[in-house]
């Protein structure tokens, strides 16, 4: 067992440090590293069952919704998320609570003292075995565990999932995992293993094709929204829920905005998959624990209103298909004039999302995230002058936000998107 009894603050503090360093080794696209490290950590991964979560957007809500309905159920469920938006310590909980700071320490010092480190592993690669080596500890009924990107190569990919959920395909991340939804998907089914379970969510159809075809060849079972569960919306917003081997009322999803409940839909059926893979084990997942599981979530930097008057809302929308959502959202508010702060990676669709943002948006305030990564607000200037956008640029979020704070008002909106680094940057004066 790890011990955090011993730690005083400066060790915390300096075992932190030491994590964030390890930003500086980039990424790496094989599983090579991750299956050794693994294996001198006595391969935690296999420990507990795990459920996959891959996707371009909703991997964070489904993950929280499905651990969720484990812990209402009375299940040991550990969720691991990336990225995060406050605190690392965001990452790691164990039935809805995060890890505390001198553990998470501890584990890293622990880590760090075995022959992991050299291997050199990459930050997402090191947390995740963290993740992995305390929910083995913590003997985990469960362990629900959000890929980073992809699949095929993700540090959480390292072994056999009992139930592998895609939420959604569209184009992010096209330098790495191809340039169609076609490609992405054949990316992220990779998350599949011989015999397994996949649910699936809204998929455009080249990407179902690919899907489905995999799963066939895997002689694996797998369900897709729209076609083997469904969701219908009833009276006062509650949805129901009707999948394969059940139906559940009365579900009212604990995240802003319409498309939770496809979310939602999604983690039900892996649920059901979830009850039949541990079914030996006498697992039952009741419907009061789906409502009690979906209706308590929360998730940072998810449409999360931060301030009143103004009301500033985050968001951590990055790409097209996630804007369109947000923006969706946004219009079924009562309408109030609106700033909107935005700062996106460089390589991201900033035209696309900018796009479908605009109507909801009566002036743009454009900050560069501080990280290499960020898109120079010339690059947002140029975008938003060729769709006519209304827009004025700043030397940081922070700047941006208090701008815009100031331009709308005390009974203004501001909404704040684009990135998590973007969010990290903006919520940093309300915590």
């Amino acid at each position: 067992m790890t011990q955090t009894t011993h730690m005083c603050a400066d060790d915390v503090a300096a075992e932190f440090r030491f994590l964030a360093s390890l930003a500086a080794r980039g990424m790496r696209t094989d599983l090579s590293v991750m299956r050794k490290a693994a294996a001198l950590l006595g391969d935690p991964q296999d420990d507990m069952p795990v459920a996959l979560v891959a996707g371009t957007n909703g991997k964070g809500s489904t993950a929280a919704y499905l651990g969720g309905m484990c812990a209402a159920a009375g299940l040991k469920a550990g969720c691991y998320y990336s990225p995060n938006v406050t605190s690392v310590t965001e990452r790691v909980t164990l039935n809805g609570r995060e890890i505390a700071r001198p553990e998470m320490a501890a584990l890293i010092a622990e880590i760090r003292k075995s022959r992991v480190e050299e291997l050199s592993p990459t930050y997402f690669e090191f947390l995740t075995l963290l993740a992995y080596l305390h929910f083995s500890r913590k003997a985990v009924d469960v362990a629900v565990m959000e890929v980073g990107m992809g699949g095929r190569f993700d540090a959480t990919n390292i072994t056999d999932p009992v139930v592998s959920v895609i939420t959604s395909i569209a184009l992010d991340h096209t330098q790495y995992l191809g340039e169609t939804e076609a490609a992405i998907a054949g990316e992220k089914v990779e998350i599949l293993p011989e015999g397994g379970r996949l649910a699936a969510g809204r998929l455009p159809a080249e990407a179902r094709e690919v899907i489905s075809r995999t799963a066939q060849e895997r002689d694996a079972a797998a369900r897709f929204f729209g076609e083997d569960f469904f969701i219908e919306e009833g009276e006062g917003g509650l949805l129901t829920y009707r999948g394969v081997g059940r139906t559940v009322t009365g579900i009212r999803p604990g995240l802003p905005g319409r498309h939770q409940g496809e979310n939602a839909a999604v983690t039900m059926a892996a649920a059901e998959y979830l009850e039949e893979s541990l079914g030996g084990r006498g697992v039952t997942i009741s419907d009061e624990a789906v409502r009690k599981g979906i209706a308590g979530a929360r998730l940072p930097g998810r449409i999360q209103v931060i301030a009143e008057r103004p009301e500033v809302i985050v968001d951590v929308a990055h790409n097209p298909a996630a804007a369109e959502a947000l923006a969706e959202y946004m219009k079924s508010l009562p309408k109030k004039p609106t700033a909107l702060v935005l700062g996106m990676m460089a390589d991201k669709d900033i035209e696309g999302v900018m796009v479908e943002l605009l109507p909801i948006a009566d002036r743009f305030f454009l900050a560069r995230p501080d990280i290499d990564r960020a898109a120079d607000t010339d690059r947002l200037e140029k975008i938003a002058k060729s769709l006519s956008a209304a827009y004025t640029s700043h030397e940081s979020v922070a700047q941006a936000l208090s701008s815009a704070r100031e331009w709308v008002g005390k009974t203004g909106r501001v909404l704040v998107t684009g990135s998590f680094h973007t969010v990290e940057e903006a919520v940093e004066d309300y915590i």
